[in-house]
């Protein structure tokens, strides 16, 4: 489309700051996200930097100190925790990452738009972008999360699919994202195939670069870096059989509710951008479709086959354990590469005046916009959370840096926490607790391991820090608490050992020593 005079400067004008406009607020969305997500992490994030403090104390992850996820994130909270003291690094990649999404997504954007008349190259230009942004937005919810780093690997390899780089290069390229998605969150490999899936061209030649070639080399690098950090031996002894038995005890998957759930959560977003990703898909569904039987057939047979493959794998990865909002968000990545696919399909259409793919790419641009639009009407309350006050966190602050100073004042190294897990005090302590489960809770899925370390925590420990309330005790997990709580009242004592020189108080928790140290 051509405007030529004032009339058709202004014009451009007011669409391009129309545009910036809808960029600011998706980027104010986005940096209020992030800063709530950093002043006001869930619990996972302490647990994370528990097991990363254990890792600088000299434990062995998994065997030593557990938590049910792959070690890279583990290896991330290490290096923070050596560098800074705290989750200063964590902060800096969680902003850095949000910065890299938004980069892929304008490149993506750019490589389908560039040499496009000015109204074709901003319409391509401003449907990208947005999505992209929406994503972002999202994606920050996820900080602190691992699926928050492996996320991108996915993004950079869906990129590598879309913009032109010898075949070589990009085989290795995905060998490394691939190996960096299963050291962070392995079941975002699911979604990572099904990208390749969607970008796969219907052939073997095809299926073997893209997929298979970079698979065999991320299985590679990852076998051989596991063995050489020493945790191979701990992950498939003791973590892959933990989350398999956590998988298994679970209801088998039912597709609808997933599907559902899936919905639900761009739901969630805005009402628009369920309509803004149907039509997307609806593009790349359609995309070479004709009125032929044969070709219906064709397309039916394989583009249609491997999409919905893709689908269910990605549906599989977003049900890891139960239904629910948690793991919605790895399907993050699915959405990105359907919206890379819808900008090929519709440059191409705009260069071959298909008006269909073009009529249909106006309103997911228009809800794209509506969703930016209506995302902080529909999340002011969230977004105010950025002027709570996080009151939680002194309290567990004091009541780590109390149980520092005594472990310090008596020489011991570790410490026994007998509580629940929404008291993140372990990850802030200089001090690693006895494990490998080092609360009651979902780590205590295999009685056999982690429930008896319970009890032997109770027996080699010298300190312990109970929570007052009383612990809620699981069925199957009941033998070795109440083993625990037994030997805890056996041989242990409030009255304090006389190294001790701080005072702990607190509402909740008692503090015991054991009466004979060992």
């Amino acid at each position: 489309m051509r405007t030529d005079g004032s009339g058709g400067e202004i014009l451009r004008i007011l669409t391009i700051m129309f545009l910036i406009l809808l960029c600011l607020i998706s980027l104010l969305c986005l940096y209020l996200e992030l800063r709530i997500s950093i002043l006001h992490p869930s619990n996972d994030a302490y647990i994370l930097q528990a097991v990363g403090r254990g890792i600088l104390n000299g434990l062995m992850p998994y065997q030593e100190i557990f938590d049910p996820k792959p070690p890279g994130i583990f290896l991330l909270n290490t290096i923070s925790l050596f560098l800074f003291g705290d989750r200063t690094l964590m902060t800096i990649l969680i902003y850095a990452l949000s910065i890299v999404f938004v980069v892929i997504a304008l490149i993506a954007s750019w490589h389908h738009a560039h040499r496009l008349p000015f109204w074709q190259f901003i319409f391509i230009l401003s449907g990208g972008l947005l999505v992209g942004m929406i994503l972002a937005i999202w994606h920050a919810k996820r900080a602190y999360w691992p699926d928050f780093h492996a996320t991108i690997f996915c993004l950079f390899y869906a990129l590598s699919l879309v913009i032109p780089m010898p075949q070589k290069t990009r085989i290795f390229l995905g060998g490394i994202c691939i190996f960096l998605v299963a050291f962070l969150r392995e079941p975002l490999i699911l979604v990572f195939l099904s990208i390749g899936l969607l970008f796969t061209a219907p052939s073997w030649q095809s299926f073997t670069t893209t997929l298979i070639l970079p698979g065999s080399i991320g299985l590679v690098l990852w076998i051989a870096v596991m063995w050489l950090l020493g945790y191979l031996g701990p992950y498939l002894d003791i973590y892959l059989p933990t989350i398999m038995i956590r998988r298994g005890s679970e209801q088998f998957i039912v597709w609808g509710l997933a599907l559902e759930e899936m919905i639900l959560s761009l739901w969630y977003i805005s009402p628009f951008f369920v309509p803004a990703i149907g039509g997307m898909t609806t593009v790349v569904l359609l995309h070479s479709h004709k009125p032929k039987i044969s070709r219906t057939w064709k397309l039916l047979m394989g583009h249609w086959l491997r999409f919905f493959i893709a689908l269910l794998m990605t549906m599989i990865a977003v049900y890891p354990f139960d239904i629910g909002p948690a793991y919605t968000g790895f399907a993050i990545p699915f959405y990105s590469a359907i919206s890379f696919l819808w900008l090929r399909e519709l440059r191409i259409a705009i260069l071959q005046k298909r008006l269909w793919v073009i009529q249909i790419s106006y309103g997911i641009v228009g809800a794209l916009a509506l969703t930016v639009v209506t995302y902080p009407l529909l999340h002011q309350t969230e977004l105010k959370e950025i002027n709570r006050t996080n009151e939680t966190l002194p309290v567990q602050e004091k009541i780590a840096m109390e149980l520092d100073a005594i472990l310090d004042e008596c020489g011991q190294e570790r410490y026994m926490y007998f509580g629940p897990m929404d008291q993140f005090f372990t990850g802030l302590t200089r001090h690693s607790p006895y494990g490998p489960a080092f609360f009651l809770g979902v780590n205590l899925i295999r009685k056999d391991f982690h429930g008896r370390g319970i009890l032997e925590n109770a027996r080699r420990t010298n300190i312990a820090l109970v929570w007052k309330n009383g612990i809620v005790i699981e069925k199957d997990a009941e033998p070795y608490i109440l083993d625990a709580t037994a030997e805890l009242r056996q041989n242990f004592q409030i009255k304090p050992w006389s190294c001790m020189r701080h005072d702990f108080t607190d509402d909740l928790y008692v503090l015991l020593f054991r009466k004979i140290p060992i």
